[in-house]
C-alpha cells in the first residue's frame, strides 16, 4: 500500500460494470421469465432491489477513494479483527438464513459478515505483504502469515456452514500472493495440499 492518492482504473472500472450488468440480465431472467408465478413475493422483488445495492456499492466506493491511503493502512488490522469478531458473533447469536447462520439481524436489516469479512481479510493481507521489502529468504515466512490471516476467518465461515463463502476465502491466497511478487514456486508449494486433497 503506498501513501499517495488514489487513481480510479478504467479496466477495473469496465469490469465492474461488466459483472453488475451480467449480474442484473441473471437476475432479471430468473424473476422476470416464465416460471415467476412459482415464485415468492420476497424473490420477485430482487430485481428491484438490487438496485439499491448497486446504489449503495457506488456511494461506498466513493466514499472511499475520498479517503488517503494511509487511512487504509492504519485501518487494515482493527477492521480485520472487527471482522473476526462479528463472525464469531454471528455464530452464537446470528439469523440461520437456508440452513446458514452467517446473519446478523440490525432491527429490520440483516447484515452477512462474512462479506465484510473479505474486505477486512484482504486489507490485512495486503498491509502485511506490503512489508515485504526483498524477495530473498521472505518469501515462504510471509506466505505462511498471509495463509494464517485467511484461514481465520475461513474457518469461522465453515463453521457457519457456508462452504463456498469460505472457498473465495481461500481463493485468496494464490491470487494476493502472487500479484505481491512472492515466487511461484512458493505459491505452488502453498496450494499444493489443497489441489492434493
Amino acid at each position: 500500500m503506498q501513501n499517495s492518492t488514489w487513481k480510479l482504473d478504467p479496466w477495473t472500472l469496465l469490469l465492474w460494470g461488466g459483472l453488475v450488468a451480467a449480474g442484473l440480465m441473471a437476475l432479471y431472467s430468473i424473476t422476470r421469465g416464465p416460471a415467476v408465478e412459482y415464485l415468492s413475493g420476497s424473490v420477485r422483488d430482487d430485481f428491484s432491489r438490487q438496485f439499491l445495492w448497486i446504489g449503495v456499492s457506488v456511494v461506498s466506493v466513493g466514499i472511499i477513494l475520498l479517503l488517503p491511503v494511509r487511512f487504509l493502512r492504519y485501518a487494515a488490522y482493527p477492521a480485520y479483527a472487527t471482522t473476526l469478531v462479528l463472525l464469531a458473533l454471528s455464530l452464537m447469536v446470528g439469523v440461520e438464513v437456508h440452513g446458514t447462520r452467517a446473519w446478523l439481524a440490525l432491527g429490520p436489516l440483516r447484515l452477512q459478515v462474512s462479506e465484510l469479512a473479505k474486505v477486512g481479510t484482504v486489507l490485512a493481507v495486503a498491509q502485511l505483504l506490503s512489508k515485504r521489502h526483498t524477495r530473498t529468504g521472505q518469501d515462504l515466512s510471509f506466505a505462511l502469515k498471509a495463509a494464517a490471516l485467511i484461514v481465520a476467518p475461513a474457518g469461522l465461515v465453515i463453521l457457519q456452514n457456508d462452504l463456498g463463502t469460505a472457498l473465495v476465502f481461500f481463493g485468496l491466497v494464490p491470487i494476493m500472493l502472487f500479484w505481491s511478487g512472492l515466487s511461484l514456486t512458493v505459491i505452488l508449494l502453498m496450494v499444493s495440499p489443497a489441489i492434493a486433497g
